[in-house]
């Protein structure tokens, strides 16, 4: 069962429950990212059937938690894959 402020995946991208409207979930993601000259990150929200959407394992997250995440922890292990591939050559 899907509850409010549970991380789930949409489209392949990470979001999050906002709100439950009956059999609808209103989910936030974000659709740009933050620039290096300054522009904020870009988020939207929209309303989805439960089929739209797959449970991730963690509840009480913000979007931002989910993608701060994704940024930090997902890219320092894949530069570690990609030294670990690079050495076996």
């Amino acid at each position: 069962m899907l509850e409010k402020n549970q991380a789930v995946l949409y489209k392949k991208n990470a979001a999050v429950i906002t709100e439950i409207e009956g059999d609808k979930f209103v989910i936030k993601y974000r659709t740009a990212a933050a620039t290096d000259t300054g522009k904020a990150a870009k988020y939207e929200t929209v309303k989805v059937r439960e089929k739209d959407i797959a449970a991730l394992p963690s509840k009480n997250v913000t979007i931002e938690k989910v993608l701060a995440f994704n940024d930090e922890a997902a890219g320092a292990k894949i530069a570690e894959a990609h030294e670990l591939l690079q050495s076996d050559e």
